[in-house]
């Protein structure tokens, strides 16, 4: 089966929100029937049980007890959808690896995006050490939106983070793309950090050039370039809050979530951030 090539922002047709059915799922879950309605999407609802792999044999019994308790649950989200006219389909299966199995019924089912819930404020170690929406960050989804448990999307104004390479860049033509078609986007918050005072021109030469991109495309949105010393993340995280905005959009960094597990830029940004953060990674 080819795979399918999501649907850059503003023009989504299908959101795959991923969920445990836990306190810390409700801004994903909300914020998703937000872009739904705000986009005119549908909503791929998928709920994936982690089978023990200790308790093999008792799978499908396990998998079957764990189906009645959740369809409560999936019940709830298809009404609140169907109140707001949004059509919903609901996923729940069972598996070893939960974040491959979401990436596989995304992909099967054409979601453009993978909308995910956030679990607390832990640190960053631990963060990836336990959170699905990590690992489908470090498996390759092309979009994913990790929600804080409080979060509300602010569609006014967003920041975009970039440092230059292929991934940022990818990141600002979806920030294009969602300024084209979406009339409600009035700032951009354009974002470069640099490590030390001397690679600080540097800096401003890579938020002047994600800048001037946003102007060609004469979209409606004010760009505003901010270039900084200090580290990566807080200053990120710190213009965000500053701002109010309610997203941050920056490019992840390939495969693989050894990769993560080093300290990436991305990682410390989904944990540190009291907003929506989307993840590009093509």
């Amino acid at each position: 089966m080819a795979l399918h090539t999501p649907r850059m922002l503003g023009e989504i047709e299908t959101i795959a929100l991923a969920t445990d059915g836990t306190k810390f799922g409700a801004g994903a879950e909300r914020e998703a029937l937000f872009l739904c309605k705000t986009w005119k999407a549908r909503l791929l609802i998928l709920h994936v049980i982690t089978v023990d792999t200790e308790l093999a044999t008792s799978a499908h019994a396990e998998s079957a007890t764990l189906h009645r308790e959740i369809r409560q649950y999936i019940r709830r989200l298809e009404q609140e959808a169907a109140a707001e006219g949004i059509a919903c389909r609901a996923v729940i299966e069972g598996s070893y690896m939960p974040e491959k199995t979401i990436i596989e019924l995304a992909q099967k089912n054409r979601a453009d995006m993978i909308v995910t819930g956030r679990h607390g404020r832990s640190s960053l170690m631990k963060l990836l050490a336990g959170s699905v929406a990590s690992k489908i960050i470090g498996l390759g989804f092309p979009k994913v939106l990790v929600v804080p448990r409080n979060a509300r999307i602010n569609v006014e104004r967003l920041l975009l983070a970039t440092d230059g390479s292929e991934f940022a860049e990818q990141a600002t033509e979806e920030v294009v793309n969602l300024g084209i078609h979406c009339p409600f986007l009035q700032q951009i918050f354009t974002v470069a950090v640099a490590a030390r005072e001397p690679e600080l021109k540097q800096a401003r030469q890579t938020v002047e050039k994600a800048c001037r991109r946003l102007r060609e495309a004469q979209i409606a949105a004010r760009c505003l370039p901010v270039a900084e010393v200090g580290r990566t993340a807080e200053i990120i995280t710190g213009t965000a809050r500053k701002h109010d905005v309610g997203m941050i959009v920056m490019g992840g960094h390939g495969r693989g979530l050894s990769r993560l597990l080093m300290g990436h830029v991305t990682e410390k940004v989904i944990s540190q951030a009291h907003c929506a953060v989307l993840v590009v990674e093509r």
